[in-house]
């Protein structure tokens, strides 16, 4: 199965600069402590949906 480029969530992940995201929260999560940490992209992807949702809704 291969992904849908034409997807409207494929096109707004590739136009999301993840790497801005990845240096911005990196501050508030320690390597050498607890669990390991899920990656920046997977949590501000929950929060997209999350507010895509609202309007969505709305």
């Amino acid at each position: 199965m291969q992904l849908d480029v034409n997807d409207p969530l494929l096109q707004l992940a590739d136009a999301i600069p993840w790497q801005e995201f990845d240096e911005a929260f990196s501050i508030h999560y320690a390597k050498s402590t607890g669990a390991p940490s899920k990656p920046i992209r997977l949590l501000v992807g929950f929060d997209l949906e999350a507010v895509r949702d609202l309007v969505t809704n709305q």
